[in-house]
């Protein structure tokens, strides 16, 4: 019997093990790219700009000209998601 929890512990190490990878963070180049694209909405510039895979940039607490978002922008530095996140704290 004390064979499942550890297999159950082995399983969750396994499947956590993505999530505990180091972040990708744009280079700059792409970085100009992204806040050249999120001035359009008014917003930014933004410096911590994630690379989740090569097709999608996250940025969190995106200070806005309306109030402050978290952004998604796909490759092509196209914006797929746009998530209010609270007043500026400005």
């Amino acid at each position: 019997m004390n064979a499942i929890p550890a297999l159950m512990v082995a399983l969750a190490a396994t499947l956590a093990a993505p999530a505990l990878a180091q972040e990708m963070m744009a280079s700059p180049e792409e970085a100009e790219k992204v806040n050249a694209a999120i001035a359009q909405l008014n917003c930014g510039p933004h410096e911590e700009i994630e690379k989740e895979t090569e097709a999608l940039y996250e940025l969190d607490d995106v200070v806005c000209k309306a109030a402050q978002y978290d952004i998604k922008l796909d490759g092509e530095f196209n914006v797929i998601s746009l998530t209010y996140d609270g007043p500026n704290d400005e």
